[in-house]
């Protein structure tokens, strides 16, 4: 046993320094680099050129390195290589080295840039090579698929080794009317595929668009993948302004489609849209927005079931659906939020400024371009400005030339809402329409919300407006639509108003002002106003105050645009004709600081 073992470590010696002594002299020869050559493009599909003899080095680990490595497409002499390296460094087997044979251990690339073809409205991509054993692998994939593509049978895919490849600071450059353009820099990663019938580990990250961007794959079948079967894909892309992420199963084939987790997070929806050169991104305002859910469909249409959606706080959960063709994409869906700000939520997607700020900004319709909503909402809670509403159904729909937000059913102020806001572009001009319709609400209730307690008496009430006319701007919307409002009003009190002081200011004539007579109230019986807008002013049509004693009319006008008042009263006591007055009076001045004049009786 000892002599036996002995002849073995010879035996090992003596190859060991055949290894040493002849790799270097076989490098420098021909055969070593043809056959270097010849086998990275068996691999790559490719006809392979590279400067010089490869250079061996033995320790730590048997390598060559290629110097000046271009891929050119078969058939194409002179053109533009494919790919382009400074260098790559190669892993060899030293055994296989020996018996003429070139076994690849891994592999480096140095600097390498990727050429790829396209315009705007392309995914730019390279010349793929039509063989080589990776091509000849999908081939394969392709046949198994398309022979059973329920259960294709695997056995007959290739099992070559490959190793893991390491890309050192590599480009992806755009070839576009004789001109060259960065699309990706400083990248960087491995690609870890040990035999071409196992699965793949891809790791890569660079800088695209001026943000760093790290992406990382595993398909346990990427032949079956590539050959259009279907296959499992685990996927992440991450970036500051963005982090993608699908975990299931995909299918490249004739009919391709996806099924699986989906997951997309980022501070700002808007910042991605400006990084994707977006040109809607100027006119929209949308921050941090998660979206997780069960994706299924095709690049022409996809489902999310299980949907969590958040946009700037408002999260909701629910179902949506995409549509995408060359001239827009359409989002539709069910979202119900417990929480949900429609101020922020509708005009981030459809322009409509509701903040008196921005009553000067121009209406756009179609906000988005390209891409049309339609979503049916519903919320626990939700807000409009000032204004607080629960159990709450809503539509918002935006294509365009057309916006709409319609608020169907909602508890507000003790009773119920409906809000109805409509733009549609007629020409080179759109026309607005707002509907308001509120019954049984708190008087009070809803005086305090707009800010003004004094505006509605403290009474139930039901009342309507509605305004139609151009919608250039919200200021335009309100000053040159034409429109009614018509309110009624039971029994409560009218808050800051004393009759008995009102009166008696009346009879010794004078100006005066509201807040001269605010130490009471005024109980009321009923109250009904109907009014017709037109020109940026209500027109008073019918105005009367029933109270325990008088019976209080107006008429006049009220202009929106500076927020005056032009009216005329008269008291009656009940029971008397008309003639008898009790008072009258011209009322002027402000909305928030009215002033009555009173005309003495005789």
């Amino acid at each position: 046993m000892r002599r036996k073992g002995e002849v073995v470590a010879l035996v090992a010696i003596a190859l060991i320094a055949i290894v040493v002594i002849c790799l270097p002299f076989l490098a420098s020869t021909s055969v070593i680099r043809n056959r270097i050559a010849l086998e990275i493009g068996n691999w790559s599909g490719y006809r392979v050129v590279f400067d010089d003899a490869p250079k061996i080095s033995l320790f730590p680990s048997v390598t060559a390195d290629l110097k000046n490595v271009r891929f050119y497409n078969w058939g194409q002499p002179g053109e533009q290589p494919v790919i382009k390296a400074e260098n790559i460094r190669i892993g060899l087997s030293a055994l296989s080295a020996i018996s003429g044979e070139i076994a690849f251990t891994g592999v480096t690339i140095l600097r390498p840039v990727v050429y790829v073809r396209g315009g705007d409205s392309t995914i730019p991509y390279p010349d793929w090579p039509a063989a080589g054993k990776l091509m000849g692998g999908i081939r394969a994939a392709r046949e198994a698929v398309k022979a059973n593509p329920a259960a294709p049978d695997l056995s007959n895919l290739p099992d070559d080794g490959l190793g893991s490849v390491v890309i050192v600071d590599g480009r992806v450059v755009e070839l576009a009317n004789s001109a060259e353009r960065q699309l990706v820099t400083s990248v960087e990663g491995t690609l870890n595929w040990a035999r071409l019938d196992g699965g793949v580990e891809i790791s890569l990250k660079g800088i695209w668009r001026g943000e760093s961007v790290s992406v990382s794959a595993n398909a346990p079948r990427p032949l079956l993948l590539l050959g259009g079967g279907d296959a499992a894909i685990k996927f992440l892309a991450v970036s500051n302004p963005l982090r993608t992420g699908f975990e299931g199963r995909m299918m490249l084939a004739d009919a391709p489609f996806f099924d699986g987790a989906l997951s997309i997070t980022t501070p700002s929806l808007t910042r991605v849209l400006e990084w994707l050169g977006s040109p809607v991104a100027e006119r929209m305002s949308i921050g941090a927005t998660t979206l997780s859910g069960h994706a299924t469909g095709d690049p022409s249409r996809a489902k999310i079931k299980d949907v969590s959606l958040t946009i700037d706080g408002n999260k909701g959960v629910g179902a949506l659906d995409f549509s995408f063709n060359k001239s827009s994409t359409t989002v539709a869906g069910t979202l119900d939020f417990g929480a949900l700000d429609l101020q922020s939520f509708v005009t981030a997607f459809s322009n409509l400024p509701l903040a008196s700020e921005d009553a000067s900004a121009i209406i756009e319709t179609g906000a988005v371009p390209r891409v049309d909503l339609d979503l049916r909402l519903s919320a626990q809670t939700a807000r409009l400005g000032p204004f607080s509403f629960t159990n709450v159904a809503a539509t918002a729909q935006v294509k365009k030339g057309f916006a709409a937000f319609d608020i169907s059913d909602a508890t507000a102020f003790t009773g119920t809402v409906q809000v109805g806001l409509r733009i549609d572009r007629d020409g080179t001009e759109n026309n607005g329409e707002l509907r308001i319709l509120a019954s049984d609400v708190d008087g009070a209730e809803l005086a305090k919300a707009i800010g003004n307690p004094a505006l509605f008496p403290d009474a139930t009430c039901t009342f309507s407006v509605i305004l139609n006319g151009p919608a250039i701007t919200w200021q335009s919307l309100l000053e040159q639509s034409k429109g009614s409002f018509t309110a009624k009003f039971r029994s409560g009190t009218v808050p800051r108003l004393n009759m008995t002081k009102f009166l008696e200011r009346s009879k010794t004539g004078g100006f005066f002002r509201l807040n001269e007579i605010q130490d009471g109230s005024l109980a009321l019986k009923s109250a009904e106003i109907e009014t017709q807008i037109s020109g940026g002013s209500a027109r008073i049509q019918k105005a009367e105050i029933m109270t325990g004693n008088y019976k209080i009319k107006l008429s006049g006008y009220i202009p929106f645009k500076d927020g005056s008042l032009a009216l005329s009263g008269r008291v009656l006591r009940n029971g008397e004709t008309d003639g008898a007055l009790a008072a009258a009076f011209f009322v002027g001045g402000s909305w928030r600081s009215p002033y009555f004049s009173p005309v003495v009786l005789p």
